[in-house]
């Protein structure tokens, strides 16, 4: 019996590891997003670099045009480590700010591409009281 006790604690101990273990997908336009942007429609980002990063040269007579990326802190300082992560070392790469990507680019993505509600059930959602 003490075996099945101590057997069955040490379950319960374990078991919120494994919970841990949930992936979570977030995408551009949320908080927490890194990654490539499109700054097109949007007011001037602010940069961590005044100008574009590259990593391998660019071949003369070549143009690339620059990317915004919006990268987690450490990522833009050590780019040569990181850049392969977001297929970026060939191309110039403009590193936004993160105070800039959630107070400006997030709230106008979220307005712009319907703000995350579900359009099939009304503005308010699935299951509202007042579709």
């Amino acid at each position: 019996m003490k075996r099945f006790l101590f057997a069955a604690a040490a379950a319960a101990v374990t078991a919120p590891a494994f919970a841990a273990d949930v992936g979570v997908s977030v995408q551009v336009g949320e908080p927490g997003f890194y990654g490539r942007i499109d700054i097109a429609n949007f007011p001037q980002p602010q940069l961590i670099y005044p100008k574009p990063v590259v990593i391998h040269a660019v071949p003369v007579g070549v143009v690339v045009q620059p990317i915004y990326l919006h990268v987690p802190p450490g990522h833009a300082k050590n780019w040569r480590k990181h850049c392969h992560k977001y297929n970026a070392c060939g191309q110039p790469v403009y590193f936004v700010q993160d105070g800039w990507y959630n107070k400006e680019y997030v709230p106008r993505y979220r307005e712009s591409h319907g703000g995350g509600r579900d359009e099939r059930h009304g503005k308010k959602g699935k299951g509202h009281k007042d579709n």
